[in-house]
């Protein structure tokens, strides 16, 4: 809430119309989309490609639940594996009514609108930053996942947006102070943090250690009641691997554990699965399958799409690594911070979902805020908005990663055009 004043007293002081503009149309639509939500219920839109997740009912609200009956997250309910913020900036509005914590999502979603305004704006006109702001704020792929499911990418995806504003603006010490909060949020924002720091040795080497002391001051801070009350659990839950070890069934959240022991008596081990046999689907698939197929078109489908899936897990690292050398031939471009930062983001995302688990589409906000927060131009904005209506159509998966990796390269190609451009014009005029 401390950044979001600086960047609302910044918008005053520059008298900054379009900024409060963007704020207004972003704002009321995300209400708008917010109430439809909340007045119908949630249900998947047959026609988009993107996943449905009900977690904010589902999971969110429960653990919501739990807090408000005096259980900790990590000691007492390990499912939760965000870092603190995230559900504790939520618990002040769950406790006013459930669905009202959804508020805290929707409006940093908003003011994330704004900070890619801002920070478009130190790299182009006004104009252009205003439409790259509205690019993001009326884009399918972030009004669905953050404004009508409610997931977990904000308030995270708008304090690494700020801390980019803020680097780039020549006030360290509060972008250092922003990454650590957004941090606190969810930690898959460190997935910023190789490009991060690169920025920040370029731009301010001599304040480094101010800078890096601020960040683990408020990773500390935030952290420090966890370290006290429930350290071997919190360094376990926020690591995804067990290096402490495995935590004991009697920390499962309350009910689970009764749960699990009633389904492991069910009945199951007396079921015995059906007979299998091969089949064939003429050009797709020759296999044996066990059970029957209801759908064959569907399952066709699903075979294409795996078939399809196995081809883009082994295309998206091998083009994350020749979009380095392109990149770095574009490293004097103004807009070079926002594409750095949108390749780590990447990066971090594709070694996740090798090593960890699979990196759901939702997790690629502050991917798209930060792209269009590149936007410079009038090319760059047809590009921008091009990605944003093919964001809708791609599956969960692979090319999720691919197709900012395209938009990167379509930038950089962009670079290019206009240096050589300038080029000739000054041989022209020579």
């Amino acid at each position: 809430m401390f950044h979001l004043s600086r960047v609302i007293q910044a918008v005053r002081r520059n008298s900054d119309r379009l900024a409060l503009l963007i704020l207004g149309v972003a704002l009321g639509v995300r209400v708008v989309i917010a109430l439809v939500q909340s007045t119908y219920g949630l249900s998947g839109i047959p026609w988009l490609a993107l996943s449905a997740w009900g977690d904010f009912n589902g999971v969110y609200i429960p653990w919501l639940s739990l807090v408000q009956h005096g259980y900790l997250p990590y000691r007492d309910f390990y499912t939760y594996k965000y870092t603190p913020l995230f559900l504790y900036v939520l618990y002040p509005f769950y406790s006013a009514a459930a669905q009202a914590a959804s508020i805290p999502i929707v409006l940093a979603d908003a003011a994330t609108a704004v900070c890619v305004y801002l920070l478009a704006k130190t790299v182009t006109g006004p104009r252009i930053a205003f439409a790259a702001a509205m690019v993001y704020a009326l884009s399918p792929f972030v009004l669905y996942y953050e404004d009508y499911l409610w997931l977990s990418s904000q308030p995270m995806a708008l304090f690494i947006v700020l801390a980019i504003y803020l680097l780039n603006t020549d006030r360290p010490l509060l972008s250092s102070a922003s990454l650590a909060v957004a941090v606190m949020f969810k930690q898959e924002a460190v997935f910023v943090l190789p490009a991060y720091v690169i920025l920040y040795v370029r731009s301010h080497g001599k304040k480094v250690l101010p800078g890096l002391i601020v960040f683990l001051a408020v990773v500390f801070v935030v952290s420090f009641p966890f370290l006290i009350l429930a350290p071997r659990d919190y360094l376990f839950v926020l690591s995804y691997y067990p290096f402490f070890g495995v935590i004991p069934a009697s920390q499962l959240e309350p009910g689970l554990v009764g749960a699990l022991t009633t389904s492991a008596s069910s009945g199951l081990t007396g079921y015995t699965p059906q007979a299998c046999g091969v089949q064939t689907i003429p050009g797709l698939y020759t296999g044996t399958i066990c059970g029957s197929i209801i759908n064959l078109q569907e399952f066709a489908s699903s075979i294409v799409l795996g078939k399809l899936n196995q081809i883009g897990f082994i295309l998206s690292p091998l083009l994350l690594a020749l979009l380095a050398p392109a990149l770095s031939s574009v490293r004097k471009a103004p807009n070079f911070s926002q594409m750095l930062c949108t390749y780590s983001l990447l990066g971090g995302f594709v070694a996740f979902s090798t090593f960890v688990e699979p990196s759901l589409a939702y997790y690629f906000v502050p991917v798209y805020a930060l792209m269009f927060a590149a936007i410079v131009d009038v090319r760059s904005l047809a590009l921008a908005i091009a990605t944003a209506l093919l964001s809708l159509i791609l599956p969960e998966g692979p090319y999720q990663v691919i197709l900012p990796i395209g938009y990167l390269f379509g930038l950089v190609l962009l670079q290019d055009a206009t240096r050589s451009r300038q080029f000739e014009l000054t041989a022209t005029s020579a």
